[in-house]
């Protein structure tokens, strides 16, 4: 699962629970123009901001968290992939 994958997943899971993004995003420490600019593909996240929207995830009980590691190594993926192509 890419990221913007989780992100869809983690918005459907906030959604279900009435949990706005915008509180989400406050709860996590990251803004939410750059959660919008990581949905969009204009920018990546860094692994620490990226771990911080996961362990959120886990506080809140919003998905399963098999998917942090694999999400993590994903993200590494993706951010050396578009610094080498």
């Amino acid at each position: 699962m890419d990221f913007v994958s989780r992100i869809a997943a983690i918005e459907a899971a906030l959604a279900e629970r009435e949990i706005p993004v915008d509180l989400f995003c406050t709860r996590a420490g990251v803004s939410r123009a750059s959660w919008q600019r990581w949905k969009a593909r204009q920018t990546f996240p860094n692994g620490r901001l990226w771990l911080r929207v996961e362990q959120t995830v886990r506080t809140l009980g919003l998905l399963g968290s098999d998917a942090v590691e694999e999400s993590i190594g994903n993200l590494a993926g993706e951010v050396t992939e578009i610094s080498h192509g």
